[in-house]
């Protein structure tokens, strides 16, 4: 034995040598292992539960990234969907060469062929702008209109305006306007 531990084993043994003061000595020695085993317990209940809320946020983050992923996933397709569905800005020519071959079937005649292009920016897909004045009567141009979007997915009828000039006449003065949206 070393000679701290002998300091301190003599007083022990002097007090454990005396009845009373050794069952004080035990009471007082058990009370102390209590208290510590009661913090202990409450230390380790403590981390437990901490451990447990940091694993409960750990499961609602990788929920969060799950969701995160999917969405990010249907996004992807959505995009994949529209670029599919999108014309080459090649095709334009022979998409206005259709719309052009499909009037007459219905009665109807183009006129005042106008085109812009419209470029690319952060709200919207590049597009060409197609003006048209159409003559006809209004179910033709309405006939016209539901072919020739039917035909083509990338184009979208942007205004369809009118005007009659007399109430017995059934041909109409018509203005389309058309997109057709590109990569």
């Amino acid at each position: 034995m070393t000679k701290s531990s002998q300091s301190l084993t003599q007083p022990l043994h002097a007090l454990l040598a005396q009845p009373d003061k050794r069952r004080a000595a035990i009471v007082v020695l058990l009370a102390l292992n209590v208290t510590f085993a009661i913090w202990l317990g409450m230390n380790v209940h403590r981390s437990a539960k901490t451990h447990q809320d940091t694993l409960g946020l750990m499961q609602a983050n990788q929920s969060t990234l799950d969701a995160l992923d999917v969405e990010q996933d249907e996004q992807r397709n959505l995009e994949e969907t529209i670029k599919k569905r999108l014309a080459n800005r090649d095709d334009l020519n022979s998409m206005i060469l259709a719309l052009e071959s499909t009037a007459p079937a219905h009665g109807v005649t183009l006129s005042d062929a106008n085109q812009t292009f419209v470029e690319a920016s952060r709200d919207k897909l590049p597009h060409s702008l197609i003006q048209y004045s159409v003559q006809g009567s209004y179910s033709g141009v309405l006939q016209f209109v539901a072919e020739s979007l039917n035909k083509h997915e990338a184009l979208v009828l942007k205004s369809l305006t009118f005007r009659r000039s007399d109430p017995l006449v059934s041909n109409m003065q018509i203005n389309l306007e058309w997109a057709l949206y590109y990569r």
